[in-house]
């Protein structure tokens, strides 16, 4: 360095040159140290980090320890489950094994020997070995190789061994595991067995004291139903007797009144019959008188039969002892004698009576008993004619298969209810309010039912009270002629068929007989109003044969009516007016033709076949 004097300029650049100096050293000593402060934390993060690994490695290693004090406490644990599981099996008789299917090698626990019967020292693990000498023979199939699939499809089975003592034992088996060759076809099965007997003992035991209970409990309930077969025995006789007690209670009170009414019946007229006997010795008893106080006796002593009759009959039906006499009947004529009887009385009452007929003479002629049918239907009527005080009765019969269904329908007081059925048993009908106001001694539907049941027949009645009633009973069809029996199972559908409209019977009886040889259906209406109804009804009528007088309404009326539905409807008008102007008025509109009573038969058939054969 000189001593040169320097300038100020060059002294405050040299100035400035240091102080450029001096700040690098500065600089560098702080690039230094902060150099060394990275490096020395470097070193403390690397220092750091090998801490954390020997701690890793230290954890590893406690790892490792624990790890194996677990290897040896389950070793030990293992050990130990495998003595509890022997034991286990000991006590449930439950072993494993495992089955090679193809060498039919068996590997067997311990307890599998024992479930077997068989020493494990001599055991070759061959199937054949065990099914030879163990398997129970009718179980063999279950646990050859070809019930593989059974197992493979882990079903279990239960078979049964032969132990060496010749006791049997029933074994449970299950395949747990099956394992499979490439093919998918079964390789190898585990699976467990297990010894049953003692379970299916008790369920053999459970079973047969099952059956036991099941064989007790039927017993009891057959036991049961005997006892209610007795008890509802015991209770029926117990009502058959109460009933029965009842039914003789009644009966005595019956009879006693039947004794009294009878009592009455046969005093009535047998105190005419003395009386007037008595009166006819009187000496100035005149001869009108005479023949009066004679016709009264004789009237008196019929009835007085009529009574006794009955009291023979019904006690001849009581003791089985009343018979029939079969023999050929009409019915029909039974049928037009009856309305001859019955028809003065029936006029006196002011009540139409009215019969009818299905059969011809011929058809109506069977096999039967004509006294009984007779009493039957005279019993039938003269009831009707007893209870009815106004109206009409209708008594008559009709084909029905093999019997004939025989009728009495009148318009009187009917029956009550409850009193429907009595009136067939003995005495009922000797009520003392109805015998007198009625009269009669009650046992004349009694003896009808019986002369019906002799005859193989039903008796039956419908009846409404203030109405009316109708009685039914039927006979067997025994028809004499064999030959009209199957004409009369059917109505020919080509038959003509005639309504009759006249409420005289005997009238139409008459017509009926005329025309019994013209082969025509003929069916009889009673009144202008019952013919319209049938009509109505029969749209098979060919032709009307009109009676111009008849009560409830008159032929023209009924006429004019039956225009309205059946224009076309052949009417033929009857009457007894023959005057010249009643002609001209009914021969014409509303009537086809006309006939004047008395009917002349011939007249009659050609009017009748002028219309049927158009």
């Amino acid at each position: 360095m000189t001593n040169e004097k320097l300038t100020y300029e060059e002294l405050e650049n040299q100035i400035a040159e240091l102080k450029k100096q001096n700040e690098f050293l500065r600089l560098n000593t702080v690039f230094q140290d902060e150099e060394k402060g990275k490096r020395a934390a470097e070193l403390i993060i690397a220092n750091k980090e090998l801490d954390f690994q020997n701690e890793e490695k230290r954890k590893r290693i406690a790892k490792l320890i624990i790890a194996e004090h677990k290897i040896e406490e389950s070793d030990e644990k293992y050990r130990i489950s495998e003595i509890d599981l022997k034991k286990a099996q000991s006590v449930a008789r439950l072993g494993n094994w495992k089955w090679d299917l193809k060498t039919s090698e068996i590997i067997w626990s311990d307890e599998m020997f024992q479930i077997f019967g068989i020493d494990k020292n001599s055991y070759k693990g061959r199937l054949g070995d065990v099914i030879t000498n163990v398997i129970y023979p009718d179980d063999l199939y279950l646990v050859l190789p070809s019930n593989a699939s059974e197992f493979a499809e882990k079903k279990p089975i239960e078979y049964r061994i032969i132990l060496s003592d010749k006791s049997i034992r029933y074994i449970w088996a299950e395949a747990g595991e099956t394992i499979l060759d490439d093919k998918g076809k079964p390789l190898f099965l585990r699976g467990i067995a297990q010894d049953i007997t003692e379970r299916k003992l008790m369920e053999i035991n459970l079973k047969s004291a099952k059956e036991k209970v099941e064989d007790n409990e039927r017993n009891l309930l057959t036991i049961n139903e005997e006892y209610e077969t007795i008890n509802e025995e015991l209770r029926q006789t117990n009502e058959k007797l109460l009933f029965a007690k009842e039914k003789a209670e009644e009966s005595d009170h019956l009879k006693t009144a039947f004794l009294l009414n009878m009592s009455h019946e046969i005093k009535t007229p047998m105190n005419a019959i003395n009386g007037f006997s008595n009166m006819l010795n009187k000496p100035e008893l005149s001869d009108e008188k005479r023949k009066s106080f004679t016709s009264i006796i004789i009237n008196s002593s019929n009835q007085l039969q009529s009574i006794i009759n009955n009291i023979l009959t019904i006690s001849a039906l009581e003791t089985k002892l009343e018979k029939t006499t079969i023999q050929p009947v009409c019915i029909n004529n039974i049928v037009v004698e009856l309305l001859a009887i019955f028809k003065t009385q029936a006029f006196n009452q002011n009540i139409s009576l009215y019969a009818k007929q299905e059969l011809t003479d011929k058809q109506s002629e069977i096999y039967t008993d004509k006294t009984k049918v007779t009493q039957i239907l005279t019993n039938l009527i003269s009831n009707a004619l007893k209870f009815t005080h106004e109206g009409y009765i209708e008594f008559g019969y009709n084909l029905k298969d093999t019997e004939l269904e025989f009728y009495v329908k009148d318009t009187g007081i009917g029956i009550k209810p409850e009193m429907q059925i009595k009136i067939f048993e003995r005495f009922v009908q000797a009520e003392t309010g109805l015998c007198r106001r009625y009269g009669g001694n009650g046992l004349g539907l009694s003896i009808s039912k019986g002369f019906v049941e002799l005859l193989d027949g039903k008796f039956w009645l419908q009846s409404e009270l203030d109405k009316g009633s109708n009685f039914y009973f039927t006979i067997p069809y025994k028809p004499v002629h064999e030959v009209d029996k199957i004409n009369t199972t059917k109505l020919n559908a080509n038959v003509t068929t005639v309504l009759i409209a006249e409420d005289e019977e005997y009238n139409y009886l008459y017509i009926e007989e005329l025309l019994i040889d013209m082969d025509l259906k003929l069916i009889h209406a009673k009144d202008g109003k019952e013919a319209i109804e049938i009509c109505k009804a029969n749209p098979d009528i060919n032709l009307v044969l009109m009676d111009i007088k008849m009560p409830i309404l008159d032929g023209h009326t009924a006429t004019n009516q039956i225009r309205v539905f059946r224009p076309d409807l052949v009417i033929i008008g009857q009457s007894a007016y023959t005057l010249e102007q009643y002609i001209e008025k009914y021969c014409g509109n509303p009537f086809n033709d006309y006939i004047t009573k008395p009917i002349n038969e011939t007249e009659l058939k050609q009017k009748l076949m002028k219309y049927i054969n158009k």
